[in-house]
C-alpha cells in the first residue's frame, strides 16, 4: 500500500499539470460517458439509427483514443521541462504535487482517487467493447448500403429484394479474418475520397474487378457438386404492339453437376469440378465480348473454341469461369 500511495501521489497531479494532459483527460471523460450512454440505449431498446451509430461507434472511439494518447504526450512534455535551480522557488507542478501529497492523507481523498482509478479501468473496457461494436456495425448491410456507401443506393434497394437479402455484403465482398478486413478497409480509402469529393462513376461501374472468387463466397452456401440435372425455365416477354401481346420462351437449362453414383460431371456446373477449368479471353471492359474459350482438365487443354471470323480484337485478359 505505501508504494501504491507513493505512485498515486507522484502521478495523478500530472493529469492537470499542463493543458495537454488536461485536454486528454476531458476528452476521455466526455467520449467515454457518451459511449456508455449509447451502449445502454443500444442494448435496452430497438437501437440507434444508422447515422447515430456511425458517429458514436466510429467517431467517439477515435476521440477516446486521441484523449488516451494526449495524456502520455502531456506527461512526456512535462518531463522535459527544465528543473528549478537549487534554492529557487518550486515549479507550479511541484506545488500541485505537494498539495496533492497533503490531500492524500485524507481517507476521503483516497476514496476519490480509487474512484478515478476505477473509471480508468472502465474506460479501457469501454474502448474494447465499442471497438468491437464498431467493427460489427461496419459489417452490416445497413452500413454498407446507407451510411458509408450511400452512392450504392440502387444496388442496396435491389439487394433488399434479392434472393440473397439475408446474406451480408461483407460475406462476399470481404474475406474472413482480420487481414482481409484490414485489406478491404485500406483499399476503401480511395472510395471514401471519391464519395467525399463527389468523384465517382454514376452508375457504379460493373463488373467488380476485385470480387472474391466463387470458391470463397458462393460455395460456402451452395454445394458445387450437387447434381441439378436439367431445369426447364419460362421467360415472359411482351411485344411492342398496342395489346402488348405476351410471348413466352421456354428454355432448357443444362445445369448438371456431379453424378453421385458415377462421380462424372456434366452440364454447365462441370466447371465446379476441381479437375476442370473453363478459361476465356476478355475483349472489352464489360466482359460482354469474349474471344477464345478453352476447356482444361488437370491443367491440360482438351478442347478449344475460336470466335467467329477469327477474332482480331485485342485481348484485355484471360479469366477462369465461375458462378459470378
Amino acid at each position: 500500500m505505501p508504494k501504491l500511495y507513493a505512485t498515486l501521489v507522484g502521478f495523478l497531479p500530472r493529469l492537470w499539470s499542463n493543458w495537454i494532459t488536461l485536454l486528454g483527460t476531458a476528452i476521455v471523460t466526455c467520449s467515454g460517458l457518451t459511449i456508455l450512454v449509447a451502449l445502454a440505449i443500444d442494448l435496452t431498446s430497438r437501437g440507434l439509427n444508422v447515422y447515430a451509430s456511425a458517429v458514436i461507434f466510429l467517431v467517439m472511439p477515435g476521440l477516446l483514443a486521441l484523449g488516451l494518447l494526449l495524456i502520455p504526450l502531456g506527461l512526456w512534455r512535462e518531463r522535459r521541462r527544465p528543473r528549478p535551480a537549487e534554492g529557487a522557488p518550486p515549479l507550479e507542478a511541484d506545488s500541485v504535487q505537494a498539495a496533492f501529497a497533503r490531500a492524500m492523507e485524507s481517507p476521503t481523498v483516497r476514496r476519490r482517487v480509487g474512484f478515478v482509478l476505477l473509471l480508468t479501468v472502465l474506460n479501457v473496457f469501454i474502448f474494447a467493447t465499442v471497438t468491437y461494436r464498431g467493427v460489427t456495425f461496419m459489417e452490416t448491410p445497413q452500413f454498407c448500403g446507407t451510411t458509408c456507401h450511400r452512392v450504392m443506393q440502387p444496388e442496396y434497394d435491389a439487394y433488399q429484394t434479392s434472393p440473397h437479402s439475408r446474406v451480408a455484403c461483407v460475406d462476399c465482398h470481404i474475406g474472413s479474418g482480420a487481414s482481409s478486413a484490414l485489406k478491404a478497409k485500406l483499399s476503401g480509402l480511395r472510395q471514401v475520397w471519391g464519395v467525399a469529393t463527389g468523384h465517382f462513376h454514376r452508375p457504379i461501374e460493373t463488373p467488380v474487378h476485385n470480387l472474391r472468387p466463387a470458391s470463397e463466397t458462393c460455395e460456402n452456401c451452395h454445394q458445387p457438386n450437387r447434381q441439378s440435372g436439367q431445369r426447364l425455365g419460362f421467360r415472359v416477354h411482351f411485344k411492342n404492339d398496342q395489346a402488348n401481346t405476351p410471348q413466352v420462351t421456354a428454355l432448357m437449362f443444362l445445369v448438371g453437376g456431379q453424378d453421385a453414383r458415377t462421380g462424372a460431371w456434366s452440364g454447365i456446373h462441370s466447371h465446379a469440378s476441381a479437375r476442370t477449368q473453363i478459361r476465356f479471353e476478355v475483349l472489352d471492359q464489360k466482359r460482354q465480348k469474349i474471344g477464345k474459350i478453352q476447356k482444361l482438365e488437370d491443367g491440360k487443354v482438351i478442347k478449344e473454341w475460336l470466335p467467329a471470323g477469327g477474332g482480331g480484337a485485342p485481348v484485355l485478359g484471360t479469366r477462369t469461369m465461375d458462378c459470378t
